[in-house]
């Protein structure tokens, strides 16, 4: 019996030794997948650190023009003024080229008959450059040297939702999905080799080694709350014989806005979400450590991000807001700070990418539970006036232009929350004040002509009251009309 048992287990244990050599075998045999074998040819790659961040080396002269979105024939083309010539965005190396101005001519070429792609061409020559402005008869030289540059692209920008517009607190809250890419030619033979047509998400290991510029990207945000925001990847594509480095950033997020109540309630407000690049954009030595070699980064959108917020403009949920327009529009700001490195002051452009959503104000609400109830009231004040001018009608008169006043006083609390306290006066503070005072008047006529009454002169109350029962109610509605159509 003793001798079965130990037969027994031998024979588990011989199995046991055959399974695991097995699995071993197959362990070793496993082919690594695509993605796992990109991630190994990049740790196994020298990336150059020569000069990060930065994706790629110039040499011209540094001059770059905005970009403008056609929506009917659905692409991004050079922005140019009205006779054609391309407006500039950003010049590195001489600064009297100011971002909107237009150039007219480039080394004696005009600019205004040349095509998108015929004048990045020409800006792309290393010798000597002149170029003249419009309206300017001096022409500018411009001596080309070497630059590190970025171009981080907003692929797309989904707008699902405008949650919530606190325009006295002076916040809004948006639900978005966004996507970063920026092209990456150090990484091109290995993804043209390897991971092809594929998609591949890297790991955090793997991108410890990597230069992401993408996640240097600062949404200009009131509050982040890490619990309702997230930021995902890198990912590699490889498409058409370009590869991006991709990030996304999506969530609900919080902005801080300058709302302008000058016209309330007929108003139109902007929304701008602001998304700073991260980097100077500057030839300053001292901000451009550690390389020291002039820099230009730029963040600029793709045509999907212009698309989308053209759908949200249609497809919107607004209920006291209608979308009247967007856009998206770069500016370089400059930003001041601290540089431990060069212990001073440094103030340098950044590249900012600003999403503007224009919203009208529905005015029914105010039209109709407000202008007209204060207009309705002014009535009721302004009839006492077509009340006799006789000692035993004045208390009538006087009692009825009272309750009226009050009446409309009370009305100025219905929509004091919907504004912060401002230190000028919008279109309906103004519309009320001045009904305050036309309500005011006929109490005070009444008043005036008791004495009348008294002395035994009402022919010439009526005449008086007359005319200012015909002439204060021309007066008061030209007012009004002003109030509400005068341009500021």
């Amino acid at each position: 019996m003793y001798l079965m048992r130990l037969i027994y287990l031998i024979f588990l244990s011989l199995i046991f030794c055959f399974n695991s050599a097995l699995v071993q075998a197959e362990d070793s045999e496993r082919k690594l997948t695509t993605c796992e074998l990109f991630e190994q040819a990049i740790l196994e790659r020298d990336l150059d650190e020569s000069f990060y961040p930065f994706m790629e080396k110039r040499n011209d002269a540094g001059i770059f023009y905005d970009y403008s979105w056609k929506s009917k024939i659905r692409s991004i083309s050079i922005k140019r003024d009205e006779n054609g010539y391309p407006i500039v965005r950003f010049s590195l190396f001489n600064k009297k080229v100011l971002p909107g101005q237009a150039v007219r001519i480039f080394n004696g070429i005009d600019l205004s008959n040349k095509k998108d792609d015929e004048i990045i061409k020409l800006h792309e020559t290393s010798k000597k450059v002149e170029l003249q402005l419009v309206n300017e008869t001096n022409k500018i030289t411009i001596i080309p040297k070497a630059y590190n540059y970025n171009n981080l692209k907003l692929f797309n920008f989904n707008l699902k939702s405008i949650n919530e517009i606190n325009t006295k607190k002076g916040l809004f809250e948006i639900s978005y999905e966004s996507t970063f890419a920026i092209e990456r030619p150090d990484l091109l033979i290995d993804a043209k080799n390897i991971i092809k047509d594929e998609q591949c998400d890297i790991s955090e290991s793997t991108t410890l080694t990597m230069f992401l510029p993408e996640f240097d990207v600062v949404f200009n945000e009131y509050k982040w709350d890490i619990d309702l925001r997230e930021r995902a990847g890198p990912s590699i594509t490889y498409d058409n014989g370009v590869v991006n480095s991709i990030m996304y950033d999506y969530g609900i997020g919080e902005f801080r806005n300058q709302f302008n109540f000058r016209k309330f309630p007929f108003d139109t407000q902007e929304l701008t979400i602001k998304i700073n690049v991260g980097h100077w954009s500057t030839t300053n030595p001292d901000a451009t450590w550690p390389t020291e070699v002039a820099q230009v980064n730029l963040i600029t959108p793709e045509i999907n991000s212009f698309i989308s917020l053209e759908k949200y403009q249609k497809n919107n949920f607004l209920k006291e807001w209608e979308v009247i327009e967007t856009d998206i529009y770069s500016k370089f700001e400059t930003i001041e700070n601290f540089s431990l490195y060069a212990n001073k002051f440094i103030n340098e452009p950044e590249d900012t990418l600003n999403i503007v959503i224009k919203l009208e104000r529905n005015t029914q609400y105010y039209f109709f539970k407000i202008i007209i109830p204060v207009f309705v009231i002014l009535l009721v004040a302004w009839s006492v006036l077509w009340i006799p001018i006789i000692s035993s009608q004045l208390e009538t008169r006087l009692t009825t232009s009272i309750v009226a006043l009050l009446a409309l006083i009370a009305y100025n609390f219905v929509f004091h929350d919907d504004i912060p306290k401002l230190e000028y006066l919008t279109n309906l503070d103004k519309y009320i004040l001045l009904s305050y005072a036309f309500c005011a008047i006929p109490t005070f006529m009444t008043i005036f002509f008791s004495r009348f009454v008294i002395k035994d002169k009402q022919k010439l109350a009526s005449k008086l009251n007359k005319l200012v029962r015909y002439w204060g109610g021309a007066i008061y509605i030209t007012l009004v009309v002003l109030i509400f159509t005068l341009k500021y």
